[in-house]
């Protein structure tokens, strides 16, 4: 599929997958989990610190 035709929960996933492909030491978060339900957000929220600890990326994140 592309990116476009994702809901905005995916295309958040892909985006954040994409950012990471870089291998970053910082990664910035700009709302990444706006518009999602409580139980994706918590999700994304510890898969987020689950991959910066393993990887060693600070991150940055606004709400």
């Amino acid at each position: 599929e592309r990116v476009r035709e994702l809901n905005g929960g995916h295309r958040r996933r892909v985006e954040i997958a994409r950012a990471l492909l870089h291998e970053p030491r910082l990664l910035l978060l700009d709302e990444a989990s706006v518009g999602l339900d409580p139980a994706s957000r918590l999700a994304l929220n510890q898969h987020i610190r689950s991959l910066c600890r393993e990887r060693n990326i600070s991150v940055l994140w606004t709400t």
